[in-house]
């Protein structure tokens, strides 16, 4: 027994975070194959990019998966985002847990088995061949025993902020 929860799920790839890169990792892991799940704490996927409001790419810049992206004009807004995203992993045949929190990992020596999570029903376990940490702060990575810096601390760090009035 790996672990002392219900296994709630076993995939090829689960993604932690279905923001600007775990949508995208979803879909490039679904596209080339493989079982896959994205895990994600808000009610839509996209992250800064669309729940965010950032509606545009960086400086404009279309490359690599961001030109099939559909970024916000005048036909196109953050609903539409969020469900284009939705409908790419679902169509690949990737599955995705919206509103559930990425919350520890499970480690056999030094490789990551899987994640745990918090659902609305409980803790529970997804195990997977791959794990990719896509919280945006290394949440599972930390959890796994990956080494971690929290900017300040000992060096200045530069941030990019995503543009939204202070909360």
């Amino acid at each position: 027994d790996v672990c002392a929860v219900p296994v709630l799920a076993h995939v090829d790839v689960v993604i932690i975070g279905g923001g600007t890169s775990g949508a995208c990792a979803a879909i490039g892991a679904a596209r080339r194959g493989a079982e896959g799940l994205v895990v994600e704490y808000q009610e839509g996927l996209g992250g800064v990019g669309s729940l965010g409001l950032i509606g545009r790419p960086y400086h404009g810049q279309k490359l690599g998966f961001t030109k099939e992206v559909p970024f916000c004009d005048k036909e196109h807004n953050t609903e539409y985002k969020m469900e284009w995203y939705r409908t790419k992993i679902r169509t690949t045949g990737g599955k995705i847990w919206l509103r559930v929190l990425g919350c520890g990992a499970i480690v056999d020596g030094n490789v990551v088995k899987g994640v745990i999570v918090a659902t609305p029903m409980g803790r529970g376990a997804i195990l997977a061949d791959v794990v990719i940490d896509a919280t945006g702060n290394a949440d599972i990575a930390v959890a796994a025993g990956a080494e971690s810096m929290f900017g300040g601390d000992e060096t200045d760090i530069a941030l990019q902020g995503t543009g939204l009035p202070q909360r």
